[in-house]
């Protein structure tokens, strides 16, 4: 009866070490996400920069192995950093800018799967990588143009005016019958 017992034990004792091998080695090799850096209080985390680093691969490379997606990080966070300025400045004009853009954002990016939400979803697939990853491209172009549009609103403005005089100008021509019978 005690060398039952003493077995039980054993084989009580090894389940609970390989347990806790199994937690401190997954704890080790789980992916960390830390933030890299902050831009004007917007952070960009480390998960952030692979995910960018996957789509300029695969952009590049039009192959999912990232064998050298190590080669892709810089120019990845480099990206990173200009969007989180553009998203400053766009911050800095509306506080709810993202939440302005991101329907837009949606759209544009649809466009790119030839407006199939399937495909838009077996690419995140393919490539392990959120769907913010994707939209948020579109959402930094959108936040983009409405910075540029803030800041040279008078240049914009005097550009509508002369294409409306064009337009008007050349209207009337546009009426005249082409053929005269």
């Amino acid at each position: 009866l005690n060398s039952i017992k003493i077995k039980i034990s054993y084989k009580y004792q090894i389940i609970v070490i390989i347990s806790f091998i199994n937690i401190i080695s997954s704890a080790i090799c789980a992916k960390e996400n830390y933030i890299l850096s902050t831009v004007n209080t917007i952070p960009i985390w480390k998960i952030d920069v692979i995910n960018r680093a996957k789509l300029i691969s695969f952009s590049i490379n039009q192959d999912l192995k990232f064998k050298n997606l190590k080669n892709f990080y810089n120019q990845s966070y480099k990206v990173l950093i200009n969007e989180r300025v553009i998203q400053s400045a766009g911050l800095r004009i509306n506080k709810n800018i993202n939440k302005i853009v991101s329907k837009q954002a949606y759209q544009l990016t649809l466009q790119n799967f030839d407006n199939s939400e399937d495909k838009l979803n077996k690419f995140i697939k393919k490539l392990s990588i959120p769907k913010s990853a994707i939209i948020e491209k579109s959402e930094t172009q959108l936040i983009w143009s409405i910075v540029l549009r803030d800041r040279f609103k008078s240049e914009f403005d005097r550009l509508e005016e002369k294409l409306n005089e064009n337009i008007l100008r050349n209207d009337p021509q546009n009426q005249l019958d082409l053929y005269d019978i």
